[in-house]
């Protein structure tokens, strides 16, 4: 990593020159501003300390996205982190399943502890270059921030450097949690093995997730269910080849695979429930090496999706059956392999209003900035901490416009991918809200006063 490359070191001016600035009387941001930056149809509250930062929060996403790398190999990204929070005076702990980072931020005050997770790995996806990319398109071939962990990441930094000069004020602890390997649907799992949630113990967690699917000042949350859990899964046919000439005495791989592939989607039209939901993609099938050889193997790859764990046993019990009547049938071996499997995402009733709450201040038009949500089929591994704690996951609308101002969908992990990055400081102004809702004097006493209420 070079030193020019650090992105601590270019914003290390905010920290040296934080005295002079807190010494001299600030400039409230006002509303005509934050109007003239969002240009959105609704009204958007963002402090003045969050709102002088959005420069930095840009660099600091441009930065990642530009370097960005694969599950569990996130090295250089995890050293940027450190230097990071270091620079905001925040106790750091490294290493974590591999390359995961945490920021431990303990107020002044004894009190809960919040996890905030953002997530830090890319795609093996080789980024287009288009007019929202040029200047910061990915350097490494192959390797792109598709999903918007950089921008996690950069919501997930300013939030730790605005919160850190509260300290004094905060009654309790947070950590910033800095996960690898989402993608790989392996990071959250990792890192509870190897204790992010203890010490201190955790008592509620929350994470963000950019959402490509719906506008920016458009936030996306619901108690229960949000996302579906997930799991991968190869397949690997073993037959005998020969001459495309003289089937006689093969085992066709090719036939097997094409059985196979027609069969496994019959699952979900025919073994659940109309009324239920589950998903088996298959979205990897390769066979043979040329056009006049019977193929000897073939293998697949695909991912399984559900709503309820009933559903996910259903699936893998008929893929298992299914893999044994196409063994028979074709006189091939086939192996089955289930992996990475992270469980849905299901947000607490509590948590839930607290991002709610947050919203609610934040872009108080809550008919324009929380429209109805459903829940979808697209997963996350954040599933994984709200198995072990309650929380809330909810999704931040950072969607694109086009010249005419019409709002533009890029879907997530596609070689184009881009967000709006007005989106940053929405984002990083929620977690701040969230927070502060909860570890302020006044809020944190009346919090108390409700649970005391809540027991008797």
């Amino acid at each position: 990593m070079g030193s020019d490359q650090s992105i601590a070191k270019k914003t290390t001016s905010v920290v040296e020159n934080g005295k002079e600035e807190e010494e001299k009387e600030e400039k409230q941001v006002s509303e005509q501003e934050l109007e003239q930056y969002f240009q959105l149809p609704c009204r958007i509250v963002i402090s003045t300390e969050v709102f002088k930062i959005r420069d930095e929060l840009q660099q600091i996403r441009r930065y990642f996205h530009n370097n960005p790398e694969l599950s569990f190999k996130e090295h250089n990204t995890s050293q940027n982190i450190i230097e990071y929070l270091k620079t905001c005076g925040i106790e750091t702990q490294i290493n974590i399943a591999k390359t995961g980072v945490v920021g431990l931020l303990k107020g002044d005050y004894d009190g809960p502890c919040i996890l905030l997770r953002g997530d830090m790995d890319a795609l093996p996806i080789n980024e287009i270059e288009t007019e929202d990319n040029r200047s910061f398109i990915s350097k490494n071939q192959g390797v792109m921030h598709a999903c918007g962990h950089d921008a996690h990441m950069a919501i997930l930094l300013g939030t730790a450097r605005i919160l850190s000069k509260l300290k004094h004020l905060l009654h309790g602890t947070v950590k910033f949690c800095f996960q690898p390997a989402e993608e790989e649907g392996d990071g959250a799992l990792a890192m509870i093995n190897e204790g992010v949630l203890e010490n201190p113990h955790v008592d509620q967690v929350y994470g963000l997730h950019v959402w490509s699917y719906e506008q920016v000042g458009k936030i996306l949350a619901k108690t229960g269910m949000l996302m579906a859990g997930c799991c991968f899964f190869d397949i690997n046919i073993l037959g005998k080849g020969g001459h495309g000439a003289v089937p006689k005495g093969t085992h066709d791989a090719v036939l097997a695979s094409s059985h196979l592939v027609a069969q496994l989607h019959h699952i979900i039209s025919r073994d659940i429930n109309a009324v239920e939901n589950g998903v088996v993609t298959i979205g990897k099938l390769e066979s043979g090496d040329t056009f006049n050889v019977i193929a000897e193997k073939a293998s697949l790859q695909g991912t399984i999706r559900w709503f309820d764990e009933e559903i996910y046993q259903l699936i893998t019990s008929r893929m298992h059956s299914i893999c044994k009547g196409i063994e028979a049938s074709y006189n091939v071996t086939i192996d089955l392999k289930l992996y990475s499997k992270t469980k849905s995402v299901i947000n607490d009733k509590q948590c839930f209003q607290n991002v709610v709450n947050a919203v609610k201040q934040v872009i108080p038009n809550i008919e324009h900035s929380l429209p109805k949500c459903e829940a979808t089929m697209i997963s996350e591994d954040f599933g994984e901490y709200l198995d072990k704690v309650k929380g809330c996951f909810f999704l931040l609308g950072a969607s694109t416009y086009d010249s005419s101002l019409r709002h533009k969908q890029i879907s997530h992990h596609k070689p184009d991918f881009t967000i709006d990055e007005r989106c940053l400081i929405i984002g990083c102004q929620l977690l701040c809200t969230i927070v502060l809702d909860q570890f302020l004097h006044d809020n944190f006493n009346d919090n108390n006063e409700t649970k005391q209420n809540q027991q008797k």
